[in-house]
């Protein structure tokens, strides 16, 4: 085996060794979920949330007996560190959503 192919092999290696370090350590964002305290008028509702990345956060709000989700996210652009205002962003009807005729081809 000549030393080219010997550097080759070694240096591809070295590039599957750092692939797999990064897989290892890079770990997915979190999903939170909290049901809503019991005795309060919220029974039914599920608040999830989500870090999107660096400076995003979204909150879910599972309406169960409407069937509803509702999302609220901060803005894209604020610094981090500094409190953001959530703002509302859609409300999806979960039972249109999951019903017979939207889940057949």
């Amino acid at each position: 085996m000549s030393k080219r192919i010997l550097i080759i092999m070694l240096a591809g290696a070295n590039l599957l060794l750092l692939g797999v370090l990064i897989q290892t350590t890079q770990s997915p964002p979190q999903a939170i979920a909290q049901r809503a305290a019991e005795g309060i008028g919220a029974e039914g509702y599920l608040v999830i949330t989500a870090k999107g990345g660096l400076q995003n956060e979204t909150i879910y709000v599972l309406d169960s007996p409407n069937e509803m989700l509702h999302s609220f996210r901060t803005p894209l652009d604020h610094a981090a560190g500094v409190p953001a205002r959530m703002a509302y962003v859609d409300t999806r009807d979960l039972s249109l959503d999951f019903s017979r005729e939207a889940i057949q081809p």
